[in-house]
């Protein structure tokens, strides 16, 4: 899913191990490495915040930047300081993106996080008892310009962003905040006024 999801430069950086290796991925994922990555694979034009440019890209989903412009009025869409095209809040704030946020789905919708009646589709044999269905998040910073969001992915071992099959996704210590926490976790009360895909509205 991340190949045609990416909510972070790694994501399109570091390929997958294909079966067969003559496979090279899904088109959406060649065109996000097209736009963002120079032949070597270092980043072209580092974005102000990735998941800001990549949630642009896959709106676009490999259409050229007018004709993802045109889709969008004027005040909805900017550019970072590196030219990487991006979705505005009304007060400018980019509109990031996390392609899973189980934490955001169990503080603000308990019910949803329910794994009985909301289990994960993807785990269909029910697997994994606690999964619970998990959809992708766009939020900004809103008024404030805070997130209050726990945004961050930590691996469990260095220089390995992904986790492999015997590894478990959740949770994840956050040793500034002392507990172990989930992606998407409110943080702080900054979140009240963000503005996310989820609720709809801003919260005043």
């Amino acid at each position: 899913m991340r190949m045609e999801l990416p909510e972070r430069m790694s994501d399109i950086q570091q390929p997958p191990i294909f079966f067969p290796s003559t496979y090279t991925g899904p088109g959406p994922y060649a065109s996000y490495r097209a736009r963002f990555l120079n032949s070597d694979g270092s980043l072209r034009a580092p974005p102000d915040a990735p998941s800001a440019a990549l949630l642009y890209a896959i709106v676009g989903n490999g259409a050229d930047v007018h004709e993802a412009r045109i889709r969008f009025n004027a005040g909805e869409t900017g550019e970072d300081s590196s030219g990487n095209r991006i979705f505005t809040d009304g007060w400018g704030q980019p509109i990031y993106f996390l392609r899973c946020a189980p934490g955001y789905v169990a503080a603000m919708a308990p019910d949803e996080a329910d794994p009985i009646r909301n289990h994960d589709p993807f785990d269909a044999v029910r697997i994994d008892a606690t999964a619970f269905n998990v959809r992708p998040l766009a939020y900004s910073a809103g008024r404030d310009g805070e997130f209050g969001l726990w945004q961050e992915f930590r691996p469990t071992a260095p220089g390995y962003p992904y986790h492999w099959a015997n590894a478990s996704f959740t949770p994840f210590n956050d040793p500034d905040l002392g507990r172990d926490v989930l992606v998407g976790s409110p943080v702080n009360d900054g979140l009240h006024d963000n503005l996310t895909s989820q609720d709809g509205v801003a919260n005043q």
